[in-house]
């Protein structure tokens, strides 16, 4: 039901990018279409399989519950392939992307420590 996709931003995620892949096959951007769902779709049907394998179960600390297991990091995934999203349509060079890649993930780092360090919660000792 709607309800469920609602629940998880990833599937709403997914259902977005279908809508652009749809699109590009429309407007014949071919290499478009097959690179997002090379790169979105089966990079999540990846990770929720590894996420299945490794069966690392969430911390008992955690401050929400998530249907998955936490490995992999849906997170990391989600960063690397937004950079590689980034990087194909900007059509800047990779030395570029790699950097602005790793600003954005140390600013999402560094805001996720800022924010743990305001509420009292630790990931870290």
């Amino acid at each position: 039901s709607w309800r469920v996709v609602t629940r998880d931003p990833a599937a709403a995620f997914r259902i977005v990018t279908v809508a652009f892949i749809v699109v590009a096959f429309v407007r014949r951007h071919f290499a478009t279409a097959v690179f997002l769902i090379v790169s979105i779709e089966l990079s999540g049907l990846l990770t929720e399989t590894a996420k299945y394998l490794a069966d690392r179960p969430r911390p008992s600390t955690a401050l929400v519950h998530a249907p998955s297991s936490s490995f992999p990091s849906g997170h990391a995934v989600g960063l690397f392939v937004a950079g590689a999203v980034v990087a194909r349509f900007t059509r800047r060079s990779w030395w570029w992307n790699g950097i602005r890649q790793l600003i954005f993930g140390a600013l999402a780092a560094a805001a996720s420590y800022g924010v743990g360090a305001l509420i009292g919660v630790s990931a870290v000792g």
